[in-house]
């Protein structure tokens, strides 16, 4: 049985999952031994995954990651939307408001997945029936005032949302997380 991620309102993410019970919004990024973690790193460059220039590709959806997270919406995906950053294949910095993200910004690693435009949806269907679900997130309060997880089962019926706002500096990016 597969489980359903729906973000919207994203600019910046980094996804973990991990098989637990469903609880309330947190911040503490906390799993255990059993996660699984997609940190969008080493993605190859191929039909599937374009390169837009630099470090930038825009997967083809529905995009499947090593981790077996599928990218499933925005569908069609354009540069516009969902942006895969990597910085170990050229310049990747996304601007957040006032600042513009580095290498040491990213957390966990090199690349990121980003939402360019705000009113897009960015959705992802996971490998495993997961019960926690989390990601590292940036934006800002200049560009959308919330970002809002949404879990869905296998059904499709919604099971769990919470909403945090991002601080709008991309050096508060490696703290900066929520889950449910």
């Amino acid at each position: 049985m597969k489980s359903k991620l729906l973000i919207t309102n994203l600019l910046v993410l980094f996804l973990f999952i991990s098989v637990k019970n469903f609880g309330q919004c947190v911040t503490v990024p906390a799993f255990g031994p059993g996660a699984i973690t997609e940190s969008f790193e080493g993605v190859p460059t191929d039909a599937n995954n374009p390169s837009a220039g630099g470090g930038y590709n825009v997967p083809v959806t529905p995009f499947t990651f090593s981790s077996g997270v599928i990218l499933t919406a925005p569908s069609p995906n354009s540069f516009g939307q969902a942006i895969l950053a990597d910085w170990s294949k050229g310049g990747a910095g996304w601007g957040i408001c006032n600042s513009t993200t580095t290498p040491a910004d990213v957390p966990g690693g090199t690349s990121s997945l980003n939402l360019n435009n705000s009113s897009d949806i960015i959705s992802f269907t996971l490998p495993i029936l997961a019960g926690k679900v989390g990601l590292y997130i940036e934006g800002g309060p200049c560009v959308n005032p919330t970002v809002t997880l949404r879990i869905y089962d296998a059904s499709d019926i919604l099971i769990g949302t919470c909403t945090t706002t991002p601080t709008g500096i991309a050096a508060n990016w490696r703290t900066n997380f929520f889950r449910l």
